[in-house]
């Protein structure tokens, strides 16, 4: 589809950026991510001069898989994805979409510089090829 590769991500991105603290219950996350129909939070690092990580639904999967975890007790911070694919605004979408599907993941904060301004899932990916087709 000719369209991929000259789209840039920015332009079909879910923005704005919703993010959610290091030190708060995964469970908390969850109930956000549900509430607001997302895959992923962005979790900020300490250090701005750092990426971001990301709290996924698959990150609240993988500690509901674990049998000695909890989603009441343990903190963001100890199930996040750190560190994560993160993409800058102006990625031609077809090579983001390489990425994603090279490391395995269906969702990336997008970066303008080092601040998150938006996320990409493969979401947002298919809507765009739909709408056009």
């Amino acid at each position: 589809m000719k369209d991929l590769s000259k789209t840039r991500v920015a332009d079909i991105m879910t923005a704005p950026v919703i993010e959610c603290a290091r030190s708060e219950l995964v469970a908390e996350a969850a109930r956000r991510m549900i509430e607001m129909g997302v895959h992923c939070l962005i979790v900020p690092h300490d250090d701005p001069m750092r990426l971001p990580g990301v709290m996924t639904l698959r990150d609240v999967v993988d500690v509901l898989a674990a049998e000695d975890q909890r989603i009441d007790t343990l903190r963001v911070e100890d199930a996040m994805t750190m560190p994560c694919l993160n993409v800058q605004a102006d990625t031609c979408l077809l090579d983001c979409i390489n990425q994603m599907r090279q490391f395995g993941v269906r969702t990336v904060p997008v970066m303008d510089g080092g601040e998150a301004i938006g996320v990409l899932s493969f979401t947002d990916v298919v809507r765009f090829a739909v709408d056009r087709a």
